[in-house]
Parts: C-alpha cells; structure tokens; sequence
C-alpha cells in the first residue's frame, strides 16, 4: 500500500514528487543536501501544503474504493471493475494515472 500511495501522489502531483526526488522544496524552492533536512523543513514550514497533498491523494482512492471492486491478479497485474466495467492494469504506476485522470 505504500507504494501505492507514493504513485498516486506522483500522478496526481507530479511536480511535486520530481521536485521532492531532487532535494528541492517544492513550495519555497530551497535545495537540500539530504532527504532528511528536506523532510524537516517540510513538515516544519509546509506541514499545510502536506495536509492538503495527502487529502487530495485520500479522497481520490477513498472515491475509487467507494466506485470500484478491486482484485490482484497473478504477478503485478490489478483488475478493478467500476461501473459494469473490467479493467486490468499491468502495474501500480498505470492505475495510479488512472485514478488520478478519473476521481481527483
């Protein structure tokens, strides 16, 4: 699950992520030697640009989970059925962007 988690974030934020990865702030642009003063100042000087991040990711699966039945099949590949529909998606990455394009 929270491997999920972080793929929904990127798509639904993705210029968030990118700038998270490469030790940059991405409210204020400050850069960072390491993932941990990064974390720090995050949760010290954006800790409500966060909360908004992680409702946004929250209420975009809690409206999947809500809308759809979702079913693991075999190595990596996810079937969900929404809506009368069956749909199969080869990884995590490729539902993430769905969930994002559908119910954000």
């Amino acid at each position: 699950m929270r491997y999920f988690v972080a793929e929904l974030t990127s798509a639904l934020y993705p210029a968030v992520f990118e700038s998270i990865r490469a030790g940059r702030c991405p409210f204020c642009g400050e850069a960072f030697r390491s993932r941990g003063l990064l974390k720090r100042h995050l949760l010290r000087v954006h800790s409500e640009e966060l909360k908004n991040i992680a409702s946004s990711v929250l209420e975009a699966y809690t409206k999947l989970k809500t809308a759809a039945q979702i079913k693991r099949r075999g190595r990596g590949a996810i079937t969900i059925k929404v809506n009368g529909n069956t749909l199969t998606f080869t990884s995590r990455r490729e539902l993430a962007k769905f969930i994002a394009e559908n119910f954000a």
